[in-house]
């Protein structure tokens, strides 16, 4: 397991900071925005202020900024698995592997339908940034065969790709090593009936 980092990474998070406005006015009265980010998570097609910053920071590529709108809009209890699975790739961004995969298996373990996750991770990071935490991460996982957490990271961002193979392979190693996690039975259990689909159809 990655050196534990939560305490200091709480008291960060939770610091309260002034964070400018760049996202538009709300298009209508109900003071939400329109996202591109939140339906890609599964979630709706409209967010509070918290998540449409964070979302604006990705964009940009500011990631720590991102992760500390999306704990905001964590904190205030809308669409909290959506904006956790969002704090995920923030973390993922900073290359916080281990804060990452904590949050993925917080969003994940109670997201009402993972099906709906079709988020575009290349997109979201941008590509250079993408490429430099999957190499990262493999490395990293190779380094550290027992680590369940960039095995959990490896087996979604494989899953986000359609690479199903390589993501139930990752994704099952994560249950040998630790079979209370939840989080990745259910992500395994869908990559697997995305494999046994592909296979299927090749069949034909």
């Amino acid at each position: 397991i990655l050196p534990p980092m939560q305490s200091a990474y709480d008291r960060e998070m939770e610091q309260v900071e002034e964070i400018e406005p760049v996202t538009p006015e709300p298009e209508e009265d109900d003071g939400l925005f329109n996202s591109s980010l939140s339906p890609g998570l599964g979630g709706e097609a409209r967010v509070d202020e918290a998540f449409a910053l964070g979302e604006d920071y990705l964009r940009r590529g500011e990631f720590d900024k991102a992760g500390r709108s999306f704990r905001r809009a964590v904190n205030g209890g809308t669409a909290t698995p959506v904006a956790r699975i969002a704090l995920a790739l923030a973390e993922l961004g900073q290359g916080n592997f281990g804060n990452a995969a904590e949050e993925l298996r917080a969003g994940l373990e109670r997201h009402p339908d993972p099906t709906r996750i079709k988020v575009e991770l290349r997109a979201a990071l941008g590509s250079e940034v993408y490429r430099l935490r999957v190499d990262a991460l493999e490395t990293a996982a190779r380094e550290q065969p027992e680590n369940p957490d960039l095995r959990l990271l490896l087996g979604f961002i494989y899953f986000m790709d359609s690479y199903w193979s390589n993501a139930v392979a990752h994704l099952q190693r994560v249950e040998k090593l630790d079979p209370t996690d939840a989080a990745a039975a259910r992500l395994r259990a869908l990559a697997m009936r995305k494999l046994i689909e592909r296979m299927g159809e090749t069949d034909e």
